[in-house]
């Protein structure tokens, strides 16, 4: 009865620590599949066993059992282990007195069984097995002189309660049930052996392999090679967010395949956070992939100077059998300053055109102040203000002057070659540049003044150009001759040698230009324009630090004499050919086209003239008339104006012929006398009737419509937001 009650008070405690493992694990399990990180290794261990029967040896016995251990899991189901296990248990009677001692025996025994465990946190499991085996028992005290064995087979059942203090080191709680089957003489009592004992001991346990959480573990889960950032450019800057700098290739030399692979580049002091590569659902076992490496650089990389050596980080994380792993490798490479790039791609140049800079943005505010008063606003505005700024450079003194080191003809044959441009400022600074040099600078400026702009690189050399926002049908706007541009989408562009900068005439300038673009007409593959707001769109403009440079502006008289002088060269081009036209022909067409071509100009008391000659050879002629009228306005005579426009509305509607264009611009011209003299309501009642009939043209003229103050404001000048009218000439 006494081994009974011990029996079954172990029992009770056994199942009770079993419970409560359970629930411990499960309050603490966090829903890692810690099975699948920290897989069962193969393992051997040596375990104690204290046993308890539950049947009478016929006295107290003290029963241990030492064995050893080894198990090899499942490769597929790691959670499931096979094992063998071998050891002695030492039966040794308490019966001191009686000769309880006789039955004294140890067994040698051996089995096979299959165990099961699993982790629900890192450090501790539970679980359970089952064993076959069998026994020799020998007993040496049953005669003087003979011992006598018996053999015996038995079966276990037993638990598991380990807690892991390390990868490699279990320490078990190991409850079990055992029973036993000998084989003994008929009628003896050796089968007071048989039956059913309680166990309970201890299993210390060394596991064999590499803890996954170890640094070595985990430099050899990925490797990495072809780490190739070739160099970093700091104006590339906003390029390299989207477009590689590098590329390294990453391989999984484990076993198991790595899932959810996120490659991340960092670079300390130039970057405020890891910049996101890639992303790699599954990466088989041997199995590697390349990835491309991008750099969300900070302002930081604009301050440095000359070449500098960085060291980044390429972060990898990803997920090795169910457990979140990082690992890190470095790459070495160069980063040059801002004024470096190379010419694998001509757009890179767009990145140091900077329209932003306040320096440019008080310069090109100077240079319109010092002009204002030789300014025309009914001539094209962009052509006046590429001639006023090509003159300011001239004034300051800015020169063109070859770069000494690497010519660009050099480097644009070489595309690698690391090749240096100066930004705006810089150049104004220095007052010399190169060609690329220059165009920046020139770009830099028109593009602060609003103007659009793009760069041309022919064999050996580059240039600017800019748009002058009139459509290729209307060049007689800017020039009589229409080969002196190029055409770009519908509009046309001036290009500008702006290496003659100090040298020659805008006009000579702009020949020069069209001459090199011109020459390749047959070759044009050897000619590229470039648009800089295209270009930026990849390659943003370079940050800069504001500061202010303290330039010189020059002498505002000077601009605008010099100014002055350009702009005249190109009336007097523009105004012969008309002029000869008119004194030859003498057609009311050629008369009217020369008020039109002095008006553009500003010489308004010569177009008067023009207007009134014309109309001397037809009193009906309709263009003429209206033109008059657009002077009246213009002079501020809009009582004389306004009877006029609505004299020939209302002829033009009496007549069968009414050409809805010429209809349409006679009243927007209407729409803006009215508004001009404070009769809005007219003013929107004809803007509306012009809008039916020439909506494209309308839209130029939206501050007319009801509705938005803010389109008011954008008003242009009464002497630009008139329309002039010609009609066709049968030549």
């Amino acid at each position: 009865m006494k081994m009974k009650a011990i029996s079954s008070r172990i029992f009770r405690f056994t199942i009770f620590l079993f419970f409560l493992a359970v629930l411990s694990a499960f309050l603490v399990a966090d829903g890692e599949n810690y099975n699948e990180y920290y897989q069962f290794p193969a393992a051997m261990g040596i375990e104690y066993q204290g046993l308890s029967p539950f049947g009478a040896y016929g006295s107290d016995f003290n029963i241990f059992e030492v064995s050893g251990n080894f198990s090899l899991p499942l490769p597929k189901i790691p959670v499931l282990q096979p094992f063998v296990q071998v050891g002695v248990g030492n039966y040794d009677s308490r019966d001191y007195l009686g000769d309880g001692d006789k039955w004294d025996h140890l067994q040698m025994f051996g089995g096979i069984g299959m165990a099961y465990s699993t982790r629900f946190v890192r450090d501790f499991e539970i679980g359970g097995d089952v064993a076959l085996g069998y026994a020799t028992a020998l007993f040496s005290n049953i005669t003087e002189n003979t011992g006598y064995l018996l053999p015996f087979f038995y079966t276990e059942v037993g638990g598991r309660i380990a807690l892991d203090p390390s990868y490699n080191i279990s320490v078990q709680i190991r409850p079990k049930l055992k029973y036993q089957y000998g084989f003994p003489p008929a009628g003896t009592e050796f089968s007071d052996f048989n039956g059913l004992s309680l166990g309970i001991g201890v299993n210390l346990q060394y596991r064999f392999g590499e803890d996954p959480d170890s640094a070595a573990a985990l430099i050899r889960s990925l490797r990495f090679a072809g780490v190739d950032i070739p160099g970093v450019y700091a104006a590339m800057q906003s390029y390299y967010s989207k477009n590689p700098v590098g590329r390294i290739s990453v391989e999984n030399t484990e076993k198991q395949p790595l899932e959810n692979l996120e490659v991340s580049f960092f670079q300390s002091g130039l970057m405020d956070a890891p910049t996101f590569c890639a992303r790699i659902d599954l990466l088989e076992p041997g199995e590697s992939r390349e990835v491309e490496l991008l750099a969300s650089y900070n302002a930081q990389i604009f301050a440095l100077e000359g070449i500098t050596p960085f060291t980044g980080e390429i972060i990898t994380t990803y997920e090795y059998r169910g457990r979140p792993v990082e690992q890190r490798q470095s790459a070495s490479y160069d980063v040059h300053d801002k004024s470096a790039l190379t010419w694998d791609d001509e757009r890179k140049v767009a990145a140091f055109i900077t329209p932003a800079d306040s320096a440019l943005r008080n310069y090109t505010s100077f240079i319109r102040q010092a002009v204002k008063d030789e300014t025309v606003s009914s001539f094209n505005k962009p052509l006046q203000e590429a001639m006023q700024v090509f003159r300011a450079l001239d004034i300051i003194g800015c020169l063109y002057q070859s770069d000494p080191t690497a010519p660009f003809t050099v480097v644009q044959e070489n595309p690698q070659r690391v090749d240096s441009i100066s930004l705006a400022r810089d150049t104004l600074t220095r007052l010399t540049g190169d060609c690329d040099d220059l165009t920046v600078l020139y770009c830099s400026l028109l593009e602060t003044l609003g103007i659009e702009t793009a760069y041309i690189t022919v064999p050996g050399h580059i240039f600017p150009a800019f748009n002058t926002g009139v459509g290729t049908g209307e060049y007689m706007k800017l020039y009589p001759d229409r080969s002196m541009f190029i055409s770009l989408e519908g509009m046309l562009w001036v290009p500008v040698e702006i290496t003659l900068m100090g040298r020659a005439s805008f006009m000579e300038a702009w020949r020069k230009a069209l001459s090199q673009w011109s020459s390749l007409d047959n070759e044009p593959g050897k000619r590229l324009l470039t648009v800089t707001q295209e270009a930026q769109a990849v390659f943003r403009p370079v940050g800069l630090r504001e500061t202010d440079l303290g330039l010189q502006y020059g002498s505002p008289f000077a601009l605008a004499e010099a100014f002055s002088d350009d702009f005249s060269e190109i009336q007097n081009i523009y105004l012969a050919s008309y002029e000869e036209s008119a004194k030859k022909k003498g057609r009311k067409q050629d008369f009217n086209r020369l008020g039109i071509s002095y008006s553009l100009f500003g010489r308004y008391a010569e177009a008067r003239r023009a207007f009134q000659q014309a109309v001397s050879l037809d009193r009906t002629y309709l263009p003429a008339l209206v033109n008059s009228a657009n002077l009246e306005l213009i002079s501020g005579s809009t009582e004389k104006a306004i009877p006029i426009y609505e004299k020939v509305i209302t002829d033009m509607e009496k007549s069968e012929r009414v050409e809805a264009d010429t209809y349409g611009k006679l009243l927007l011209n209407l729409a803006r006398a009215y508004f001009e003299t404070g009769e809005i309501d007219k003013a929107h009642t004809a803007f509306a009737r012009a809008e039916t009939l020439v909506p494209e043209v309308s839209k130029l003229h939206s501050y007319l419509a009801p509705g938005d103050d803010a389109l008011k404001a954008s008003m242009p000048s009464v002497e630009g937001g008139l329309i002039f009218m010609e009609d066709e000439i049968d030549e």
